[in-house]
């Protein structure tokens, strides 16, 4: 599978209204399973995608969408990136993480800064 001839990545943004966040992509978490429909209308199936950093969010938002019934007014947008790297693709689920309500912000043992 090719992803696009020029750049070799493609990202799809996210509509609120579509049944998991995005008419193009499709994930099941049971399955960690992507798939898509590709311009020539051939579905296109990726295997064991998952998040080691964030598949508790990535499950989260779709099951949050899925369930939804009014997803017009309370719908999340979940979009979707490819980047094809020759020997594997790397996949990135784009969605709105909660901030952290309790930051540490202490600076009793030190600071550090970084240009």
């Amino acid at each position: 599978m090719k992803v696009t001839g020029r750049y070799g990545k493609m990202t799809i943004s996210g509509r609120k209204d579509a049944k998991s966040g995005n008419f193009v992509f499709h994930y099941h978490p049971e399955t960690h399973t992507l798939t898509f429909k590709a311009i020539d209308q051939c579905v296109i199936s990726l295997s064991d995608v998952v998040f080691p950093y964030g598949q508790d969010h990535v499950n989260h938002a779709i099951q949050t969408q899925m369930n939804l019934k009014d997803k017009k007014k309370y719908g999340k947008p979940i979009g979707w990136s490819l980047e094809d790297h020759g020997a594997y693709y790397s996949v990135k689920c784009l969605i709105d993480v909660p901030p952290v309500p309790y930051l540490n912000t202490s600076t009793s043992t030190g600071m550090m800064g970084v240009d």
